[in-house]
């Protein structure tokens, strides 16, 4: 699936090209194109450190693409909102000597809708990311539509992934992983866990990012004493800054709108702790309930909301005296707490007692209550609707949030089918979202464990728009990674992306208000010379007779040039990854000679397991080997 915005084909512009400084260190390409007043100097950086601009640009390479707009006086114009995409020079007709027209071309191709994969590389688009019951991450191109899905990567974890925040840098991603004692940090260029492991205590479950983005906290226990502690660990070098002992868990966090303090639930304690997050110090300790599950702070309010699961009350704690305001009650089985993005109403879900709770801020009391027999149990929010996830209903309900402020006595009740499975059939729940929004749409993404899939829906629709395949991999929690063009300094936008395949492209950028649209000219080397042709293909060596659980299995298979049929034996990257959803091991092929290679492994039990490989030299990208399953009875 590609989203992009609809656009009004401009009137021809005449645009002068000249090569200029360059707007990031070193970078690889820069460009500028001016017209009627305006500027806009487009530069490509690679995210490594390595060659210079006298190199050039590879596929497959992660880079930072960067727009810089100002006027002539070089006044920055900001709040522009640009698009970008990097399509392949062939795209547009060939009209010599006229670039303008050509670029106008290229751009009403774009949008045209039934060809939504045009460009190369789409600079407004988002990544789709989930966290697997089988310790893997899929990492999830939507623009290659729905049930045509690309999986870009599966990260495989040190276990099976709690929790996840996306740090301040967007290039790195936090994952509790408590059966390791350790958060691994997945670089999201490369995909992978390469960045480091922190081992930050034992059976890390939660963390969150603080709302000044400075410290990551993590809850763990002292394995010599058993206490709770809460780790905080700087967002930017990864090191630990400091500890704090609290009440057993399990915990949650919510932070004040200053960052000023943390609060976080000890649900084993009964407490509710209020850290000192200047000084790294409990300041107060609270008893709110016998088991407070989930908690969360209103600005608007000044005033955090813990909700209780045993006794069903929820308590309002004031965010400067610290101490409790109000006890509002409620029935046993509170699952979660939230606050709407206005910060005036809080929605509490509970499945035991079937009910979803609306609080108004302002009054500190109950203004709705309403009935669901199917289980609601999480909440998420965009802009304009309230999302509820029900236990035993694929079923998701929609709760207008402009009604609850007109009206909260007659709040309609809408849904959408979000799968064909509900929850309960086979749900590993974890504190991260279900659903999560979708950057700049009104829309939001449904996991779905039972139906091992993602589904899209879109606000105003009265089912899911499409899904995206998960490769039979049950999601624990959705996430959506941004690469779309931002605003990060006056002026300037820009995002991440990784380069498609070699050629020639332009570089198409576009803004409506003001107006102004070019094609910058850009070239894309091969990777390598391999990579300029094909990929290789694999395949078995001889059929595989079927293994014994817990026994070493031996797999040899071939790899030959899909063109001339010649073998390919000097691979020395070549991974092989042998998974079932329960379980997977990756191994490096052992070169046998003749375009001959062999892995050696066991499996752990009986069942049927699939076998892919990649190799970045060979341009391999998880490719599957033809009729090779390794099948592993008892």
């Amino acid at each position: 699936m590609t989203i992009r915005r609809a656009f009004r084909l401009l009137p021809a512009l005449a645009l002068l090209v000249a090569v200029t400084p360059a707007a990031a260190a070193d970078p690889a390409f820069s460009a500028r194109a001016e017209h009627g007043g305006l500027v806009v100097d487009a530069t490509i950086s690679r995210a490594a450190s390595g060659p210079g601009r006298d190199v050039p640009l590879r596929a497959g390479e992660a880079v930072t693409v960067r727009f810089a707009v100002s006027d002539l006086s070089g006044k920055a114009i900001g709040g522009a909102f640009p698009s970008g995409w990097m399509v392949l020079s062939g795209m547009g007709s060939p009209m010599a000597g006229n670039p303008d027209a050509r670029c106008r071309r290229v751009l009403a191709s774009l949008q045209v809708s039934s060809l939504p994969d045009q460009a190369e590389v789409d600079l407004n688009t988002f990544l789709v990311l989930v966290l697997n019951e089988d310790a893997t991450i899929s990492v999830v191109d939507p623009r290659g539509g729905f049930g045509g899905t690309r999986l870009l990567g599966l990260v495989a974890l040190d276990g099976v992934g709690e929790d996840w925040v996306q740090l301040p840098d967007q290039e790195r991603l936090a994952v509790t992983v408590p059966e390791a004692n350790a958060v691994d940090i997945v670089d999201m260029r490369a995909w992978n866990v390469a960045v480091k492991h922190l081992e930050i205590g034992n059976r890390p479950q939660r963390l969150a990012l603080q709302p000044d983005r400075a410290f990551l906290w993590v809850d763990t226990v002292d394995p010599a004493t058993g206490v709770a502690q809460l780790v905080a660990v700087n967002a930017d070098t990864l090191a630990v800054a400091g500890r704090v002992s609290v009440g057993s868990g399990p915990h949650d966090f919510a932070f004040s709108g200053d960052s000023r303090f943390l609060f976080v639930a000890n649900a084993g304690a009964g407490t509710v702790g209020v850290i000192d997050l200047g000084t790294f110090a409990q300041v107060a300790e609270l008893k709110t309930g016998p088991r407070p599950v989930s908690l969360v702070y209103s600005d608007l309010a000044n005033a955090v909301y813990v909700a209780d699961a045993e006794e069903g009350s929820v308590t309002v704690i004031d965010g400067r005296t610290h101490m409790m305001r109000a006890r509002i009650a409620g029935a046993p089985g509170i699952a979660q707490i939230g606050f709407e993005p206005a910060g005036r109403h809080a929605f509490v879900v509970n499945p035991q007692a079937g009910t979803i709770t609306i609080i108004d801020s302002a009054l500190d009391r109950v203004i709705n209550t309403i009935d669901s027999a199917l289980a609601p149990d999480r909440v998420t929010f965009t802009s304009t609707t309230a999302y509820v996830r029900q236990r035993t209903s694929a079923n998701v309900m929609m709760l207008p949030l402009d009604q609850i402020a007109a009206d909260p006595a007659k709040v309609p009740v809408f849904g959408f089918p979000g799968g064909s499975r509900p929850p309960a059939t086979e749900d590993w729940p974890s504190p991260a979202p279900p659903i999560a929004p979708v950057a700049g749409d009104r829309a939001v993404l449904v996991a779905n464990a039972g139906d091992r899939e993602i589904y899209y829906y879109q606000e105003g629709l009265a089912v899911p728009m499409g899904s995206f395949s998960n490769y039979k991999r049950v999601p624990r929690a959705v996430s959506i990674v941004r690469r779309d063009l931002r605003e990060t300094a006056p002026g300037i936008y820009e995002t991440n992306a990784s380069l498609g395949r070699p050629g020639n492209y332009d570089l198409v950028f576009r803004l409506n208000q003001p107006p102004f649209y070019h094609c910058f000219p850009l070239e894309i080397a091969p990777a390598s010379l391999r990579q300029a042709q094909r990929p290789p293909r694999i395949a078995p060596a001889a059929p595989f007779e079927a293994a014994t659980a817990g026994h070493p299995v031996s797999l040899d298979f071939v790899v030959t040039d899909v063109t001339t049929g010649a073998p390919v034996g000097d691979l020395t990257d070549l991974t092989v990854l042998v998974m079932t959803p329960a379980w997977q091991t990756r191994k490096v092929a052992a070169p046998l000679g003749g375009g001959r290679y062999n892995v050696e492994l066991a499996v752990p039990m009986p069942g049927l397991y699939a076998v892919v490989a990649s190799s970045a030299d060979a341009g391999i990208d998880y490719q599957p080997m033809p009729a090779l399953n390794v099948v592993a009875q008892q």
